[in-house]
This record gives structure tokens, C-alpha cells and sequence, in this order.
């Protein structure tokens, strides 16, 4: 199954400094950005039955730390994932939380959630299975404004995750809003904006 991954989710926490704030646009108003991820667990993911879901039913629990990086600067990712899914049919749904930290002094400047539809190679009787999972789905949260005069910026992103390289999956990699993906129709499918948080 080819890795690909948007993920995450991510890049948002970017607004906390001068430089998230050039990132991102720099004056805190309405914008678009993109976003690759790359985060590894903490400690081995747990992975236990759930045969509600099917017969090859799986809860996968884990915890993941690494960077994100925007227009050349990076950031601290943290985030917190649950999927569930079944083997049987190759289908699930996975949420979670992520963190944003500012890369000098690690504070946080931004948090949200995650909703994804997981998908996997089924079973067959030919080939193998790829044991890699994608995650295909929304992120939303709020981050600091690069200024504190300025109001808080909510991030709605679209993104595309891969876990693999083990059956806990230790590795996780992708992007979030990658301006390179489209269809034929030549729209952008891929967008992730951030929008200054005000009443009008």
C-alpha cells in the first residue's frame, strides 16, 4: 500500500512566534498553508481485539512525538491517537489530539483535534497485506496569534497520514494541506487554512 501522508495534522501550532507568524502569513489574518509532518511513538503502541467491529476488529492506541515543519522551519508535534479499524474489510475511523510547541522554549501555541477514516490493505489469499494503515481526514484546532493584540486564529486543515514500519506502528509521516495534491478537475483537494477567531 503506498505510504503517503498528510497529516497531520499538524502545522498549525506555528503562530506562537515571529517566525510561525511569517509561516503563516505574518499579519493573522485569513490564510492558507501547507505542512509536512514526521512524528515517532513515545513507547510502543498497544493494539487490542474489539470484535464489535468485525471479525478482524482492532483498537490501536498510541502516543506520538516529532516535528512539523512550515516554509523551512519546524515545530514540536505532539499528539495523542486512537484508531479503530478491522482487518477483515480494511476500514476504520481514528481521532485524537495534537499539541503545538514553539521550537525555543517548547510552550505550547496551539491545540486541537483530529477525525480520520482509516484504511488498510483486507486480507487475500495471493499477497500478503501491507501492515501500513492511512489516515485520510480533518484537523481542528486554535493557535496563538503571532501578535498578542491580534485574536487567536482557528485552523480547519485537511490531511493525509501514514502509520507504519512495525505492527505497533512506531512511525508516522506526512502532510497537511499539500498545495501539490488536486484532481482533474484542477481544484485544490488538499486545503488547510487558518482564519482569525472574531464574531462579525
Amino acid at each position: 500500500m503506498k505510504r503517503t501522508l498528510a497529516v497531520l495534522l499538524v502545522v498549525f501550532a506555528i503562530g506562537g512566534t515571529s517566525v510561525a507568524a511569517a509561516a503563516f502569513g505574518g499579519g493573522g489574518g485569513a490564510g492558507r498553508f501547507a505542512a509536512t509532518l514526521e512524528a515517532r511513538t513515545v513507547t510502543d503502541g498497544t493494539i487490542t481485539s474489539c470484535r464489535g467491529l468485525g471479525p478482524g476488529g482492532q483498537k490501536i492506541e498510541a502516543r506520538y512525538e516529532g516535528t512539523i515543519t512550515v516554509d523551512g522551519e519546524e515545530f514540536g508535534i505532539h499528539f495523542v491517537l486512537e484508531a479503530l479499524f478491522d482487518r477483515s474489510t480494511g476500514v476504520g475511523t481514528a481521532e485524537g489530539r495534537w499539541t503545538l510547541l514553539d521550537p525555543s522554549d517548547r510552550e505550547i501555541v496551539g491545540r486541537g483535534e483530529l477525525l480520520a477514516a482509516v484504511t488498510g490493505d483486507p486480507p487475500s489469499e495471493v499477497n500478503p497485506p501491507d501492515p501500513d494503515l492511512e489516515l485520510h481526514g480533518l484537523l481542528i484546532g486554535m493557535v496563538d496569534p503571532p501578535d498578542p493584540d491580534l485574536p487567536a486564529q482557528r485552523l480547519l486543515g485537511n490531511f493525509t497520514a501514514s502509520l507504519g514500519e512495525g505492527a505497533t506502528f512506531p512511525h508516522l509521516k506526512g502532510t497537511v494541506g499539500d498545495p501539490s495534491v488536486g484532481d482533474p478537475t484542477g481544484l485544490e483537494s488538499n486545503p488547510a487554512v487558518l482564519v482569525p477567531a472574531v464574531k462579525c
